[in-house]
């Protein structure tokens, strides 16, 4: 019987202990964010631009982004008007991640939404950037296109 008490104790202790790390493993820390920025910042191609703020997203995406300063989201929304909108796609994308911490941002997108949203191309950042706006519990402007 104490055997089995044991057995089960070292149990959940082993499971908390899991829980723990998955936990402690969840959340990204601000210079990491800031690292990513810099490299979209710092990219010398559009593609390549683009391809770091992807990465910047799938670094973003599900994490616990409570360590990241105000000032660093404010880093990321610079990039909202990028010359290039596969950049812009992946931007609007991040910064629906922090929610209403990014709501500063959103008249800048809604901005940019108007620019892109009746666009006749393969992809535009339109359908993201009303996503976006949605987790920031922004209202989303209607589309006037026609269709």
């Amino acid at each position: 019987m104490v055997k089995r008490f044991f057995r089960y104790l070292f149990s959940f202790v082993l499971s908390v202990s899991l829980i723990s790390t998955c936990r402690a493993q969840s959340f990204i820390s601000d210079k990491t964010v800031r690292k990513q920025v810099q490299r979209v910042r710092l990219s010398r191609s559009d593609i390549e631009r683009a391809a770091a703020a992807e990465d910047l997203f799938d670094m973003a995406r599900g994490k616990d982004l409570s360590h990241v300063r105000l000032q660093t989201v404010h880093m990321i929304s610079d990039f909202i008007d990028a010359d290039f909108d596969g950049v812009t796609i992946w931007i609007a994308a991040t910064l629906g991640e922090f929610g209403g911490r990014a709501s500063f941002a959103a008249p800048r997108l809604v901005d940019h939404l108007r620019k892109v949203d009746c666009l006749r191309v393969d992809s535009s950042s339109a359908f993201t950037i009303r996503v976006a706006l949605k987790k920031m519990g922004e209202d989303v402007p209607d589309s006037k296109c026609s269709k």
